[in-house]
């Protein structure tokens, strides 16, 4: 078998006898023949070349559904699919969408559990040194006491500020 490239610098078969113009004969890739009427002075001259063009496409889809003329022709080939692959987009954007929201509210509970039981651990030690000092155990209320101010000054004071940015961050130009 011949590649294309061999094929682009061999001069076509020899010429039939004919008027004006001669049928060239020349194999094609699969072996079949393929038969190209020419000029005979152009065939005489042995100028003629076989000249093989292939055009590739690539075609990159973003999104969950393809382009309006891709959608098209799947509809020509199987009539309803474009309304089956409409639909089934509608239906993967909305689990999407609840799978988010799901999300959402259990960031939203983790988020006030971990409040709440904070609040909670805090009192709970503030009312735990309180019977400590009343019991007469200054070092041990003072100890409680300074424990929990100490841990919760800095959450009431950065806040949210470690928790991580949700956002999708954009690359910068220097990336």
């Amino acid at each position: 078998m011949t590649s294309p490239d061999d094929n682009a610098s061999a001069p076509i078969a020899a010429p039939q006898a004919g008027n004006q113009q001669d049928s060239v004969v020349s194999p094609g890739d699969d072996g079949d023949a393929v038969s190209v009427r020419v000029p005979r002075s152009v065939a005489d001259s042995g100028e003629l070349r076989l000249v093989i063009a292939q055009h590739e496409q690539h075609v990159a889809i973003s999104g969950p559904l393809p382009p309006p003329d891709i959608l098209a022709q799947y509809e020509d080939i199987v009539p309803g699919s474009a309304a089956r692959i409409v639909s089934w987009a509608e239906k993967e954007q909305a689990h999407r969408h609840a799978i988010d929201s799901d999300s959402l509210r259990a960031d939203i509970i983790y988020a006030r559990a971990g409040l709440y039981g904070g609040i909670a651990l805090s009192v709970f030690f503030v009312i735990a040194a309180l019977f400590a000092a009343n019991a007469g155990h200054t070092t041990l209320a003072t100890i409680l006491a300074g424990a929990t101010i100490a841990s919760v000054i800095p959450a009431v004071v950065h806040g949210r500020a470690h928790k991580p940015d949700r956002t999708p961050h954009a690359p910068d130009q220097n990336d």
